[in-house]
């Protein structure tokens, strides 16, 4: 994978070594690092360029889904809460960035008639296999009242039900 160039090189690998005596891979994080480190050097950043317009500018030349950008953003927020806490910058630039609206997927959903529809064959399978299942039962209550017949022929059982 390619390497940071630009002035904040030093202290982005600091930062993937951080992450990753953490446990995290260092690779998603990089990947997410490497277009801000390529901005910064087609810009010609320094620390003083470093102000939310300049995030700003750089949310907006990213050509990519919403959802890549707020990764992106976020790793740089990630990134810069570092920095703050290694002393070298005052607060995190990106703190009052606002991330671009993500598109979320919508769900499909059935209208009340098609929700009619589907509950309606539902119902229907269910009683035909019911009907399946209740022929067996009902042979099995033909079994029981031959067997009743035949004590009663045999005088076992009297018309009451009593032996």
């Amino acid at each position: 994978m390619k390497s940071f160039e630009s002035f904040l090189a030093p202290n982005m690998e600091q930062y993937l070594q951080y992450r990753q005596s953490l446990g995290y891979p260092p690779q998603g994080i990089k990947s997410a690092l490497l277009p801000f480190d390529r901005y910064l050097i087609q810009q010609g950043a320094s620390w003083d360029s470093l102000q939310p317009y300049f995030f700003l500018q750089l949310r907006e030349k990213i050509n990519k889904k919403p959802r890549t950008v707020n990764t992106i953003l976020s790793a740089l927020r990630g990134f810069f809460d570092y920095l703050v806490r290694q002393g070298l910058c005052a607060d995190n630039p990106l703190q009052d960035v606002p991330p671009p609206p993500q598109t979320y997927f919508v769900p499909f959903v059935f209208s009340p008639e098609q929700t009619d529809q589907l509950l309606r064959a539902a119902c229907a399978r269910i009683q035909r296999s019911q009907k399946k299942g209740s022929g067996e039962k009902g042979s099995g209550e033909k079994k029981k009242g031959r067997i009743t017949r035949i004590k009663e022929r045999e005088g076992q059982i009297d018309k009451r039900g009593l032996v």
